[in-house]
């Protein structure tokens, strides 16, 4: 074992009152010392608080492992780990060990500098004291349950701390270092660490200025943050849980956990989840529509082909969810006309309700509570289609504005959304007036429009296609979708992008036209032969120029391309 030559290889190396050293951990970009390097029978320890590994930083540091042991000594059960407890000032006053076995020791240092394996007659303390009594009065303070996640979630710019001896061993002595506090408890996943987290909150009462106990989710059990964060999770997640966890006794507000510029640039956000790919996102969508444009058959084929796990309009592959549909504007008797013609051979799918009635989403009607209680009776639920919005809104107050009522109107709608996941669907209507802008013909105010995270707006189509569905959202790109109905069939099918379909119908007319690539046609005589309107011809033959369908002569006119001799079929008399 060779304690200098080992030193020598790493960087920032200082010694501690206990007798260890820190240094910078090698294995990763450290800039505040977390390497812990100590010195126990036989071997060295080395421990490194962002939690890289022994043979990871021998790699990186180029150290020889053989240095790191004598060779002879073995012991059964070793030390893997220490954590040294200091005063308010940074004096030494005793190490917790954690051995092999993930069992815990505790020692002092004697008058004679050797160790003593015992805490009797030291003053005990919290962990990473002097980093809690230099940090400011408004930082979060996370308590936990063991030195290992205290420095977890030091090492993600956090400050945290927790007592020695793990759950149980709280002492009133260590919530008046608390004082004035916002402090949020974070205890293990098991029973012993819920009873520390009351003992913790019973302490603090009239010390802490505010105080929270967060139970993380998808913990197994006896699971800690470490666990939580190794799953993937985050320190932006972490926040946004503490801020969110009610305080106990609040009679000051919440604390205000922001998301720091650093956090937000590095947090993982989900990617954007779909109900039907590219067309519907999840969240809160109007679907908006004249009447008789053929938005409730659109709703019916989406619900399912959503509860089938079936195509939607015709061709999309959809995950299978369980849908509850509120046709609130149809009787049992047309709606099961309905769905016989949209299923034909199909039989029923089992995860599609209906309801063709629904109280108001006020709290007094209880049709939002209702809609609470559904999800909660149905977990499985994906959709909820609301046919049409107006049947369900609550009336808007009589002193706010149109924009704001419309604003209060939907907004119970987004909070559901967000609070459970599941996307709903409002169908509403369009106003008579027309406008360039397609959001602009949603009937009502842009409050509307505003509070949804999508807007369908489903309308007569023009030139090929039977109906264009225009699609905008927060978070995906404006489309327009052409939409036909097969065989006089009620329902529709995806046909793609509006302006490629309708424009792929001029094309063939124009190619037809300039089969003989001999005769040359002014745009006039085009629009003409073929019935394009003349305001759209040049920007077809633009196109279709670029694309090599056809050629321009130079003189203003438009030819076809030599694609070889042209037979005719010749007339033979008999």
């Amino acid at each position: 074992m060779n304690l200098n030559k080992v030193l020598e290889r790493l960087t920032g190396v200082v010694q501690t009152p206990s007798g260890s050293y820190k240094a910078l951990c090698p294995a990763h970009e450290d800039k505040n010392p977390s390497l812990i390097i100590t010195e126990a029978p036989g071997k060295l320890l080395m421990y490194c608080h962002r939690g890289c590994t022994f043979d990871e930083i021998c790699t990186a540091a180029g150290i020889d492992k053989a240095d790191c042991h004598d060779g002879k000594t073995k012991p059964k059960n070793p030390l893997i780990a220490t954590y040294d407890y200091e005063d308010e000032a940074g004096k030494f006053l005793y190490q917790v060990c954690r051995k092999a076995d993930k069992g815990f020791s505790q020692r002092h240092l004697g008058k004679d500098g050797k160790w003593i394996h015992n805490v009797a007659g030291v003053t005990k303390t919290l962990y990473r004291l002097p980093e809690l009594a230099q940090a400011k009065g408004s930082r979060v303070v996370f308590v936990v349950e063991g030195e290992k996640d205290v420095d977890r979630l030091a090492s993600l710019g956090l400050l945290a701390t927790c007592n020695s001896g793990g759950a149980g061993k709280w002492k009133l002595k260590y919530s008046k270092l608390l004082k004035g506090r916002h402090v949020v408890i974070i205890p293990d996943n098991d029973v012993p660490g819920s009873k520390h987290a009351e003992t913790i909150v019973a302490s603090l009462q009239g010390i802490a200025a505010t105080v929270r106990v967060l139970h993380l989710p998808d913990q197994e059990e006896k699971g800690d943050v470490s666990d939580w964060l190794d799953k993937g999770n985050d320190v932006a997640g972490l926040k946004i849980l503490a801020t969110s966890a009610i305080p106990v006794d609040d009679d000051t507000g919440p604390v205000i956990a922001a998301l720091s510029s650093a956090d937000l640039y590095n947090a993982k956000v989900p990617p954007l989840k779909w109900l039907i790919p590219e067309i519907l996102p999840a969240g809160l969508t109007l679907l908006v529509g004249k009447p008789k444009a053929g938005k409730s058959w659109f709703c019916l084929d989406l619900a399912v082909a959503v509860a089938s796990g079936g195509f939607a309009l015709g061709k999309v592959r959809v995950d299978p969810r369980e849908v509850l549909y509120l046709a609130l504007e149809d009787g049992i008797g047309r709606l099961q006309t309905r769905q016989r013609v949209v299923l034909g051979e199909d039989p029923p799918p089992i995860g599609l309700y209906f309801m063709i009635k629904w109280p108001h989403l006020t709290p007094e009607d209880g049709g939002l509570l209702q809609l609470k209680t559904w999800i909660r009776q149905h977990p499985a639920t994906g959709l909820i289609i609301i046919d049409t919005f107006a049947h369900v809104r609550a009336p808007g107050s009589r002193t706010a504005g149109v924009y704001q009522s419309d604003v209060e109107a939907l907004k119970p709608l987004h909070d559901l959304v967000t609070e459970t996941g599941v996307g709903i669907l409002c169908v509403h209507h369009t106003r008579k007036a027309l406008a360039d802008d397609p959001m602009d013909t949603v009937s009502g105010s842009n409050g509307l429009t505003a509070t949804a995270d999508t807007t369908l707006i489903l309308k007569k189509g023009k030139g090929r296609a039977a109906g264009e569905l225009f699609i905008r959202g927060r978070d995906i790109d404006d489309q327009g979708l052409a939409l036909s109905r097969e065989d006089d069939h009620p329902t529709w099918v995806l046909q793609g992008d509006v302006d490629v379909y309708n424009l792929t119908e001029s094309r063939e007319k124009i190619v037809a036209l300039l089969l003989d690539y001999k005769l040359e046609y002014s745009p006039k005589e085009i629009s003409d032969a073929t019935d394009i309107p003349y305001g759209n011809i040049g920007k077809t033959l633009t196109r279709m120029v670029k694309d090599g369908d056809i050629r321009k002569t130079g003189y203003g006119k438009y030819a076809g391309l030599d694609r070889g001799p042209i037979v005719k079929q010749l007339e033979v008399p008999f």
